[in-house]
């Protein structure tokens, strides 16, 4: 019992503080005893690329499966309506910068908070875990996804 850790037998009564503190505490420590490596973890820069999915569930009784895996297609076209999406906001405000106003104003403002709604969204879900050092599996990157999804909707429009 020496390494066990003191459970009060009374309610204790913490301030905010002290229990974000201690909820930030218990968060870190336990990410940092997490396994390092799985079978089905993923690095964030192979995410956009879907080059891996996860099981979930495995039957010890058949072939039955449940996995995580994205939909190809709109994977790969909203990884690519990104990229679309940054050329045309490049090429357009490089025109703009030499006085040709080919886009309406407001049509144009709107593309511009659509994209900085949106990609700001996608860059911050999606860039923290290229610094987070712990196991990482594609389910981290659906937020970031999600914001891709409607940028691609955007793009569309």
């Amino acid at each position: 019992m020496g390494m066990a850790e003191f459970v009060p037998l009374q309610p204790t009564k913490l301030s905010f503080f002290e229990k974000m503190w201690e909820l930030q505490y218990k968060m870190f420590t336990t990410n940092s005893e997490n396994v390092q490596d799985h079978m089905y973890s993923s690095d964030a820069s192979e995410w956009p690329f879907l080059t891996r999915g996860i099981a979930y569930w495995v039957s010890p009784h058949s072939n039955a499966q449940i996995h995580l895996l994205g939909n190809v297609v709109t994977w790969y076209t909203a990884t690519l309506g990104l990229m679309l999406y940054s050329c045309i906001f490049v090429f357009y405000l490089l025109r703009r910068r030499r006085c040709f106003y080919d886009v309406p104003e407001d049509v144009w403002k709107k593309f511009c908070t659509a994209g900085k709604v949106f990609v700001l969204g996608y860059l911050l879900h999606f860039m923290p875990y290229f610094f987070v050092d712990r196991t990482l599996f594609l389910h981290h990157y659906l937020p970031a996804y999600l914001f891709k999804l409607l940028l691609l909707a955007t793009l569309i429009e």
